[in-house]
């Protein structure tokens, strides 16, 4: 359970003010104020779902605006995805704006004026680094203030898995709150990739689309050894050269980015409680290396451990804490 704030604690003609330092601590700086003030109240539930800001919020109509003053003062850089659970709230952002209702998202940027006009509402609202959804589909800044409705099937499941990782991550062990972290992040990369389809295709917006199903076709083959960039290529009816200059936007190239998530992959096994029985190799071997002793040396490059030192790592002692940083 996370932190609870409210506005609860203060006299009535106090609330709007309270709320306002509630929301500017939790998320970024911002105005309040409310038609309703006489009568207003709300409160939040806080909690982290690793780097990601995970708050439940309830509250009576109350608007809330983000200026170009606050930005001029503000660090950090976050996407915040509102889910809204109940009643209606409108935000407007980057000359669009949208109502949404029961079962809808949209995300706003921080660095960025915005406006947020609340009924009394139930939402839960994410501040994700922009950074992370960046890296999974390129520029968002076009998608601002635009709903994404339980209509389409894949906004649909997204906004059911989210809501569902807010409830159930506290319960999970550390590996399982790493693979539902990414999977929440790479559901909201495709409803927004699958919104890209939608616009007349620019070059950049080409680029970006094709980037991200490129990594998506890689990492669900990673398993295969026999994965291989002129295999993926031709799969796509494109280049290799055309692949690695895609790789490159983020300095990467195949061979490399391939390695880096063969590598996550083991490293999250390795620290799972549920795969102790499984032999080191067993797990190298499972997610599409085929040679130990190479898989050995690029982990211990990466990690700075052998892949035997860090299970032990990954499996502290009752008696003995866990040493900062490992």
């Amino acid at each position: 359970m996370g932190k609870i704030f409210t506005t609860d604690d203060v006299p009535p003609r106090e609330r709007v003010g309270r709320w306002q330092e509630i929301i500017s601590e939790l998320f970024v700086r911002l105005d309040c104020w409310s038609s309703d003030a006489d009568v207003f109240d709300g409160n939040v539930e806080a909690s982290m779902l690793g780097d990601i800001g995970c708050n439940r919020v309830a509250t009576k109509p109350v608007n809330v605006c983000r200026t170009r003053r606050h930005i001029a003062r503000a660090h950090g850089d976050f996407l915040h995805v509102a889910f809204v659970t109940e009643g209606s709230d409108g935000i407007a952002q980057d000359g669009r704006e949208t109502l949404l209702e029961s079962g809808d998202f949209a995300f706003y940027d921080t660095t960025r004026p915005f406006e947020v006009r609340s009924n009394t509402v139930a939402m839960t609202i994410f501040q994700v680094p922009r950074d992370l959804v960046r890296a999974r589909v390129g520029a968002v800044e076009m998608f601002t203030a635009t709903k994404f409705t339980s209509r389409r099937p894949l906004d649909q499941l997204a906004f059911q898995f989210w809501n569902g990782v807010s409830h159930a991550f506290d319960h999970a062990t550390e590996p399982v709150r790493v693979r539902l972290h990414d999977q929440a992040l790479d559901l909201l990369a495709m409803a927004i990739a699958e919104r890209q389809e939608d616009l007349p295709v620019s070059s950049s917006t080409h680029r970006s689309v094709m980037l991200y199903r490129l990594k998506a076709h890689i990492q669900s083959r990673l398993r295969d050894s026999r994965l291989s960039l002129s295999q993926v290529a031709a799969e796509f009816g494109i280049s290799a050269r055309y692949i690695n200059d895609l790789l490159a936007d983020e300095q990467l190239s195949f061979t490399r980015y391939v390695l880096s998530q063969r590598l996550e992959r083991c490293q999250q096994d390795l620290s799972n409680r549920a795969l102790t029985q499984r032999q080191i190799g067993e797990i190298a071997f499972s997610w599409g290396f085929n040679d130990l002793s190479h898989f050995t040396r690029r982990f211990k490059e990466r990690y700075g451990l052998s892949p035997r030192e860090y299970r032990q790592e990954s499996r502290p002692s009752e008696s003995s804490p866990r040493r900062p940083g490992s």
